[in-house]
């Protein structure tokens, strides 16, 4: 499901900085590398939003948006995916971790 721009919830919550949501999606193994209906990726997305955070001097924005940005790439998420890596489903947990990491 999408909004009508083309993002996905995991889009959504990256986006907004939200390291909860982010994390929780990617355990149920969303997608990280889809793109928008404009053909921009997740990354390309949140690292554009990352960018501007300092020059607002929003630092808290930041911080939110970067621990998305690593959760993304620990997933695999590229800021260009070309169309196999668009589709490909990141790889299944062992079943042994738990669904939120409160560390």
């Amino acid at each position: 499901m999408r909004d009508r721009r083309g993002h996905t919830a995991l889009a959504i919550a990256a986006l907004r900085g939200s390291r909860p949501c982010v994390q929780v999606l990617l355990q149920w193994r969303t997608k990280p590398n889809n793109r928008n209906y404009e053909g921009k990726s997740i990354m390309e997305q949140v690292s554009s939003r990352l960018r501007m955070a300092p020059k607002r001097q929003r630092d808290d924005v930041y911080a939110r948006l970067l621990s998305c940005v690593l959760l993304l790439k620990d997933k695999g998420a590229v800021m260009h995916p070309g169309h196999d890596e668009e589709w490909q489903l990141p790889p299944r947990q062992t079943g042994n971790e738990d669904l939120i990491d409160w560390t």
